[in-house]
């Protein structure tokens, strides 16, 4: 018996044609993770913050804020973003000494600035902070993922700093001291990656 075989045509395939993206709803939303860019210029031209390896780690090493001692980062808000939920972000770091009970408090620095004409670029920044507590007897190099979400998320709606897709979302991070009741870290904390995670309620945006 021989066998014959038919072949399909590319345009016999059930598909969609669309125009413009897809809005999706309710079980259909997911979540979107980018990492701002980095502002290295600024670091190399100073050499603050320190850059630190540890195996092929690579890492920046934040002491309690002084001069300089900060780091940048910029994010063009994506069009796939639902426009209408705050952003969380996550910073990891780890512990360039070991520490036992105590504390250490990032601060993010947020601001945005309109990517049109006949805007005026602002020179506010609109605080957040989150302090972590080592735990007892924390081990030199131990990680930590400090969560900037719930009431500590970059807010969508904040008078006068209201976010939109295709907005330069400006961050800086900095160590600043302790309020609680631990004692300071005596070390410094090095920040390895920063990611932002936005509700994402589109398909086929164009970023």
């Amino acid at each position: 018996m021989t066998r014959t075989s038919t072949s399909v045509k590319q345009t016999d395939l059930p598909h969609l044609k669309l125009r413009g993206p897809l809005t999706l709803v309710d079980n259909g939303l997911c979540s979107l993770r980018l990492r701002p860019n980095l502002e290295q210029a600024s670091v190399a031209g100073l050499g603050k913050p320190t850059i630190v390896h540890r195996g092929a780690s690579s890492g920046y090493s934040l002491p309690l804020y002084a001069a300089d001692q900060e780091l940048f980062f910029k994010r063009n808000l994506p069009r796939r973003w639902d426009g209408a939920s705050d952003i969380k972000a996550s910073i990891y770091c780890y512990l360039a000494a070991a520490e036992d009970d105590h504390a250490f408090r990032l601060q993010i620095g947020w601001e945005r600035t309109r990517n049109s004409i006949n805007q005026v670029v602002l020179d506010t920044v609109q605080l957040i902070e989150i302090e972590t507590n080592t735990g007892a007897l924390a081990a030199q190099f131990k990680s930590f993922m400090v969560d900037f979400s719930g009431v500590n998320a970059i807010p969508y709606d904040m008078a006068d700093h209201e976010l939109q897709a295709d907005d330069e979302l400006s961050i800086r991070i900095r160590r600043e001291e302790k309020e609680g009741i631990k004692d300071e870290c005596t070390g410094n904390i090095v920040v390895t990656d920063v990611w932002l995670d936005f509700r994402r309620d589109k398909l086929g945006a164009q970023a």
